[in-house]
């Protein structure tokens, strides 16, 4: 393919509609225990209603530093990945016993930053366009205050009382964030050098020599609007200065309906474009997507939830009042081993160290 790219005069473009489009399932909380079909019901996600998207998707992880001044030097991977599910990171927002409940006064909360969920990510993955090829952008994972929205099924006030439930019912704010979680195939190392000083781009050796750039020049005007899926500025963790330079994958389809990628690197002030001549690598690892800002599957969603198990109906103690350990530990946030919670449903909340019955909305 770098044959045909370099030495042909064809307008270099891509045609997506031959690339296969997948529907990736809802997966498990796993970190939260909760089953794909306790986060449809709690959450009200219907992955029916899931976009198709692409089968495979080209995605930077890459780390940049100063080498030393005026040149800046970016490395790590270029990977080819295959989505495989919707990992829903599901985390506790606050607590508070039902006497004390009161309905969420607007659809949103935006205190809650994204940090919080998307520590496992290499990257972060954006679709519009209903999951087209072109609507697909990648960048580096994100610390920013985002928005949850109260799902439709999150308890009010009225639903409390409607249900009987009891004054001392734990009810729980849950945080739900979505995640693509994908399988990588093959990746491509990526090391480049930016010199601010002598307005320089270096990618391997010989790459600065006039003689060794025009073997490898791609003209712009040969680039149709597979140039719209540059890189630019470059996604690059530890960064706010990769503007200076440009990164371009091609992706070809080939005869087993996979895509094979031929990368093009540029300067950000440069017209035209260099192939980048590195050999992609089989491999097989997990790579975690933040997804937030999806249009595919499901946004960052807000629920208010009891717990319940079937013994209880979703009070602390039917018949008395609750004893003050149980007061203590519901004001700490946690439930006490000795409310008769079933050990077998218990969710366990690595982050903040609380055990809680199995989590259902109520009916």
């Amino acid at each position: 393919m770098i044959n045909v790219i370099r030495n042909g005069e064809q307008l270099v473009d891509f045609d997506e509609s031959l690339l296969m489009k997948t529907r990736p399932p809802l997966g498990a909380a796993e970190d939260f225990n909760l089953s794909s079909e306790q986060v449809s019901k709690i959450f009200g996600i219907d992955e029916n209603q899931f976009t198709p998207i692409p089968a495979q998707l080209v995605v930077p992880v890459l780390k940049g530093r100063w080498r030393k001044k005026g040149v800046y030097h970016t490395r790590g991977w270029l990977y080819i990945l295959e989505p495989r599910e919707w990992f829903p990171v599901v985390r506790h927002g606050d607590s508070v016993i039902a006497s004390q409940f009161k309905s969420p006064q607007s659809t949103n909360r935006k205190d809650i930053s994204e940090a919080r969920f998307n520590i496992g990510c290499k990257a972060s993955i954006e679709f519009k366009l209903g999951g087209s090829y072109y609507g697909t952008s990648t960048g580096v994972t994100q610390s920013n205050n985002i928005s949850f929205e109260y799902s439709s099924t999150s308890l009010t006030e009225g639903l409390l009382r409607k249900n009987g439930v009891a004054g001392d019912t734990l009810v729980e704010e849950l945080l739900l964030y979505p995640v693509l979680r994908c399988k990588a195939t093959r990746k491509q190392r990526i090391d480049y050098v930016v010199n601010t000083k002598t307005k320089d781009l270096e990618w391997g050796d010989g790459s600065s020599q006039p003689e060794y750039r025009e073997r490898f020049r791609i003209p712009s005007s040969r680039l149709g609007r597979i140039v719209q899926m540059q890189f630019h500025p470059v996604p690059v963790r530890g960064s706010e200065h990769e503007g200076m330079a440009r990164l371009l994958p091609i992706p070809r389809i080939v005869s087993n309906g996979e895509i094979e990628v031929v990368t093009l690197l540029s300067r950000g002030d440069w017209q035209d474009w260099y192939i980048y001549e590195a050999e992609f690598q089989e491999c097989s690892e997990t790579i975690d997507l933040a997804a937030s800002r999806n249009n595919a599957a499901f946004r960052p969603t807000s629920c208010w939830a009891t717990f319940l198990d079937d013994n209880r109906k979703g009070k602390l103690n039917d018949e008395a009042e609750p004893s003050q350990d149980i007061i203590d530990n519901l004001e700490g946030g946690r439930l006490s081993d000795d409310t008769n919670c079933e050990k077998e449903n218990s969710l366990e909340d690595g982050n903040q160290g609380r055990t809680y019955c199995a989590l259902e909305p109520l009916e």
